[in-house]
């Protein structure tokens, strides 16, 4: 029995006998045929076309038939073809079985579309569509499948597990476990957050923590570290630095800006004399003012120290003088 797709024409062809002789005999009585469904009483007659004595043999004959939704035909049914009118030698031959097909009912494997054929290989296996996956939005199981060193990915969108390897090219994102081998590049920064193991690069190891905004790095076992000293626009936090950070005269005066000088000075000078804060008048420059610039008794037992233009008052107090004496009543420097 063949198997068909649905909507397709094909023919069949058989033979009449006469019953005395067994001869190839014309097919007579205006014969036509009929097409029964499964155990279906009511025939096909639709989309049948019988020729007799076929290409001017005589008791050849052929059906073509057109297995459409239209003239009746449906998928997963066989068919069984019968002569409907007809006798051979002036006997009738109605009800005569000449032939079998099915629609889609036979074969486990059918194209898509009729009359493709499946790629088979050369071992036998069959050939693989990558545009014709089903379920594509799904992830799929690749485990044994290697891509070649030649290939390129162009992007990776998502979690990936590990890579052995070379990477070329930019990594943006977030990397977590271990990565063996070299990093050649730069790295632009690192975001914390999702640095919580370490990577080991061949016998360094690196330790990552994400503290306080920032990223620490400790660097385990003996290694040769090469590090790229170019770098600016860096903000260093509150204790950023510390006395074990620099070895003893690692920075001399040249390596300091003028201007450190200059606000270590000013500070110094506003420095309360008790408490070592700056918001008081108790403060060493008005400690030196004193000796240095404008100081004025008055008569009333008032003392007044002046500022460096020896005009606004810096500071001023109540004296209290000793009866009979002659007392210095002003210091007005040149």
């Amino acid at each position: 029995m063949r198997d068909y797709a649905l909507g397709t024409t094909f023919d069949i062809k058989f033979t009449t006998r006469a019953f005395a002789t067994g001869v190839p005999t014309t097919l007579g009585g205006t014969p036509s045929l009929e097409i029964y469904v499964g155990n279906d009483t009511t025939p096909i007659t639709t989309g049948i076309t019988l020729s007799v004595d076929f290409s001017g043999v005589a008791g050849l004959n052929n059906a073509r038939i057109v297995a459409t939704s239209g003239n009746g035909y449906a998928t997963a049914s066989n068919y069984t073809l019968v002569i409907a009118v007809g006798t051979v030698g002036g006997t009738s031959v109605v009800g005569e079985v000449v032939g079998e097909f099915s629609l889609e009912a036979q074969s486990p494997l059918r194209p898509t579309v009729a009359a493709r054929t499946l790629d088979v290989t050369a071992t036998g296996a069959a050939g693989l569509d990558w545009g014709n996956i089903e379920n594509p939005t799904t992830a799929q199981n690749l485990s044994a499948t290697n891509i070649d060193v030649d290939q390129v990915i162009a992007s990776v969108s998502g979690a990936v597990g590990s890579v052995t390897g070379n990477v070329g090219g930019n990594v943006n994102g977030d990397v977590l476990g271990d990565v063996q081998g070299d990093l050649v590049g730069s790295i632009g920064s690192l975001t914390v957050g999702a640095i919580a193991q370490f990577f080991t690069l061949n016998s360094l190891q690196t330790y990552a923590t994400a503290v306080a905004g920032s990223v620490v790095l400790e660097i385990a076992n003996n290694a040769n570290v090469i590090v790229n000293n170019d770098k600016t626009g860096y903000a260093i936090g509150p204790g950023g630095i510390d006395a074990t950070s620099f070895a003893v005269n690692a920075i001399d005066p040249s390596a300091v800006d003028p201007q450190v000088y200059d606000l270590n000075a000013d500070a110094f000078l506003l420095r309360d004399l008790g408490t070592g804060t700056s918001a008081s008048s108790r403060n060493v420059q008005n400690a030196l003012r004193a000796s240095r610039n404008r100081v004025e008794v008055t008569a009333g037992g008032i003392i007044r120290v002046y500022e460096e233009d020896d005009t606004t008052i810096a500071w001023s107090g109540v004296v209290t003088r000793t009866a009979g004496a002659d007392p210095l009543t002003e210091v007005n420097p040149a």
